[in-house]
């Protein structure tokens, strides 16, 4: 039996996820007490930064904050 088709997917090609992935970021965000809500809208926009971290990073890095409040916020948004 020869290989008739090898599919390759990135997250979200064959199902679409993200609205999955937004709903569980705004209940991190809620279980951290950041009440940070990303709507539709803004999650969309912040697709165009790649990565899961990084695109927290971005996020905070857009804020209107004290730079010592990014810091520490950009420190929970690490990997665990």
């Amino acid at each position: 039996m020869s290989l008739k088709a090898l599919i390759f997917d990135l997250d979200g090609t064959m199902a679409d996820t993200e609205e999955l992935h937004r709903q569980a970021f705004n209940a991190a965000f809620i279980k951290l007490e950041l009440w940070w809500d990303w709507s539709p809208q803004r999650y969309a926009a912040l697709l165009e930064v790649s990565g899961g971290i990084e695109r927290l990073h971005h996020y905070v890095d857009s804020l209107k904050a004290a730079p010592a409040e990014k810091a520490m916020n950009r420190r929970t948004s690490r990997p665990l």
